[in-house]
């Protein structure tokens, strides 16, 4: 369902209620993730400062344990050379000494050392004397090839037995001080613990023959173990103390195990850093470590908490911030209702009045008591259904105007468009008559224009005629002199043949042949002459044609060039004529485009108002929707013209008559034609002004 379609009280719950919520939700998820990185930098800062305070706290203790042992051996020394220490070579003890870094055992004879004249070797009266003032422990070692073996010694080991009979060997760091008659001081493997002691010579006439110790426990695990203890962190985090080689020295679940298996130490170690963070897996769930390395004691000092000891925080603080959500978007419902309400309440009001002037009640009121947009929607709403009725009075009136018009301009156009239907017949019979008479005269045109073309041609062929005829008397005379050459030539042959004959004559015999030659010659110049006699008479008769012919030319010539100018002045006149016609003739197409475009206009004109007289009526049943007040309907009357239909057609027939009158006057058709469409277009005008 579209949000068009809620009510806009629900809407504007809905719609600002959502963005109240995106907004406070949007405000949560930022102060939460600010919440959640504060609160890490907070852990991390606090775990490291908890790592090094601890660090602190056990170094400050091993050096207080430093300076106390330091001073001890000074009481120790001083209490042991006041009873001389001195040794006896007439008694020795056959000891059995174990060697406390690789446990072997080896016997050796040792001189029993005395300590004002009593005997040193398991007696315990001065150890136990100088660990009770010191509150820690107290050996008196004696030199053996092997190292220096524990002869007295108020330590006690995991047997609940004094460690004695055993040694420390030569290779270690306390012997080679003590050959080198110095003092050593730190940290050293006692038994199996792990102690702050101070190592001194024993001289005896010169030579180191033993070596005083004393010392107490590295670490005061009790105390240490109580300020681990009252560490927590989050809801489950704790400190522990874990040494190089994975032993847990302090730890509140695993005190005393291994640890060099687990992933977390294998984490520390390999990271080679004295100090870090990371995370691991323990027992399925992530952890967070922090560690710190005190080389002293080779350890680690570490603080561990679940991760999601820290997301319980958060989580707590997100159900805070839903709960203030949850709270806030509460009040700001009620808020927005009651301000929904006041809004939605007055558009309902106008909605059922909108919906009653939809309905065509214009007698609806819209009483809303406000000063505000909605109380200044109602006021217009009022004033737009004041002016709705004025309006529609006013429509009513113009539509009465409209329909009279209507059905004046609707027969004045059938009248128009009758007479230009007629008009279009006569001019379209008289374009049809004109394009015959162009068509006759353009025949005319042409075929004069072809005569004046053949004229051109005889007039030039008869002078070709005359021209050649002359030529042709010229070129007889001029046979017929040949031909009396020839005549004259075969005269001549007919002499000489005669002469031949006569001397072939005389000849005789001989001249025989000759004279058959003679003869034959003679013969041929008669035939010549003969023929040459009929070929002068012809010539001579073709002569006098010739001449008779040239005359009759000469005296054609004038006239067939006189009928050629002629035959050119008829072709002019015929050509100009054509042009007259046709233009002629496109002038009645133009008016007969026209007068055809007149008579389709006075159709549309007719179509028109009838539509027009259609839409005022259909405008005044509109317009009868509307009622003014509870009883009383707006009444709507179809306007009828002032004239009967035949008093109109009258009136019509007289204006078509006149036209024709004006249009026999002016010579145009088209003019009348105009005037009437100018009329039309007025009335027109007239009608959609009143609408």
């Amino acid at each position: 369902m579209s949000l068009q379609n809620i009510n806009i009280g629900i809407r504007l719950n809905l719609m600002l209620g959502t963005v109240v919520v995106l907004i406070i939700s949007a405000i949560g998820i930022v102060a939460l993730y600010s919440e959640y990185n504060s609160m890490d930098a907070s852990m991390e800062f606090l775990s490291f400062e908890e790592t090094k305070n601890l660090k602190h706290l056990i170094e400050r203790d091993i050096e207080n344990k430093q300076k106390f042992v330091t001073s001890g051996i000074k009481v120790a020394h001083k209490l042991l050379y006041q009873k001389k220490i001195s040794l006896n070579s007439s008694k020795e003890h056959e000891v059995s000494t174990v060697n406390q870094m690789t446990k072997e055992v080896i016997s050796v004879k040792i001189p029993e050392m005395q300590l004002g004249g009593s005997s040193v070797y398991h007696r315990y009266t001065f150890v136990d004397e100088v660990g009770e003032m010191l509150d820690g422990t107290a050996t008196i070692f004696q030199r053996i090839p092997q190292g220096f073996t524990r002869i007295s010694t108020n330590v006690i080991d995991k047997k609940k037995q004094r460690g004695v009979d055993t040694f420390i060997p030569n290779d270690s760091p306390v012997i080679k001080s003590m050959l080198k008659g110095e003092v050593f001081k730190g940290r050293a493997l006692v038994l199996d613990d792990w102690c702050m002691t101070v190592y001194e010579p024993i001289v005896v006439d010169g030579e180191v023959q033993g070596m005083l110790y004393v010392g107490v426990k590295e670490k005061d695990l009790v105390s240490l173990k109580k300020v681990f203890d009252s560490k927590q962190y989050l809801k489950s985090g704790y400190p522990f103390l874990i040494a190089e080689n994975g032993d847990a020295i302090i730890h509140p679940e695993k005190e005393g195990g291994n640890f060099s298996d687990t992933e977390f130490y294998k984490e520390i170690v390999n990271s080679g850093k004295e100090r870090g963070k990371f995370y691991y897996s323990f027992d399925g769930r992530r952890k967070q470590l922090y560690f710190d390395y005190v080389p002293f004691i080779k350890a680690y000092v570490a603080v561990t908490y679940y991760t999601e000891d820290l997301n319980g925080v958060l989580y707590d603080l997100f159900l805070t911030i839903i709960i203030a959500l949850v709270i806030g978007i509460s009040v700001f419902i009620l808020i927005n209702r009651y301000v929904a309400r006041s809004i939605s309440k007055p558009i309902q009001q106008s909605v059922a009045f909108t919906e009653q002037i939809a309905g065509g009640d214009l007698s609806a009121e819209l009483d809303i008591d406000q000063n505000d947009e909605v109380g200044r929607m109602a006021k217009a709403l009022n004033v737009m259904v004041a002016k709705l009725k004025e309006v529609l009075g006013e429509i009513n009136k113009g539509s009465e105007n409209i329909a009279s018009a209507g059905h004046q301009v609707s027969y004045t156009s059938m009248q128009m468009s009758k007479g230009a239907n007629d008009q279009a017949a006569s001019v379209e019979e008289v374009s049809s008559t004109m394009e015959e008479i162009v068509s006759n005269i353009e025949l005319n045109s042409q075929n004069a224009s072809n005569t004046k073309e053949i004229s051109f041609s005889a007039q030039r062929g008869m002078k070709e005629v005359y021209s050649k005829s002359n030529l042709s008397v010229e070129a007889t005379k001029s046979i017929s002199q040949k031909i009396g050459v020839i005549n004259d030539i075969a005269m001549q042959t007919n002499i000489l043949s005669l002469n031949a004959s006569v001397e072939a004559a005389r000849a005789g015999a001989e001249g025989k042949g000759f004279s058959v030659i003679a003869e034959e010659v003679k013969k041929l110049a008669d035939l010549s002459k003969k023929a040459a006699d009929e070929i002068i008479n012809l010539s001579e008769e073709s002569l006098e044609i010739a001449n008779s012919t040239g005359e009759k030319v000469g005296e054609m010539a004038p006239d067939i060039e006189k009928t050629t100018q002629l035959i050119q002045e008829i072709a002019v006149a015929s050509s100009e004529q054509l042009k007259g016609a046709e233009q002629v003739n496109l002038a009645i197409q133009e008016l007969n485009h026209l007068t055809q475009e007149n008579a389709s206009s006075s159709e549309e004109l007719a179509a028109s108002a009838e539509q027009l007289s259609s839409q005022a009526d259909s405008l005044k049943q509109l317009v009868s929707f509307f009622t003014f007040s509870d009883n009383e309907d707006v009444i709507f009357k179809v306007a009828e013209p002032k004239q009967s239909e035949a008093e109109i057609i009258k009136v019509q027939k007289l204006a078509v008559a006149d036209e024709e009158v004006n249009v026999v006057r002016n010579g145009s058709t088209m003019d009348g034609v105009h005037t009437k469409v100018d009329m039309l277009d007025k009335e027109f005008e007239k009608g959609f002004e009143s609408f």
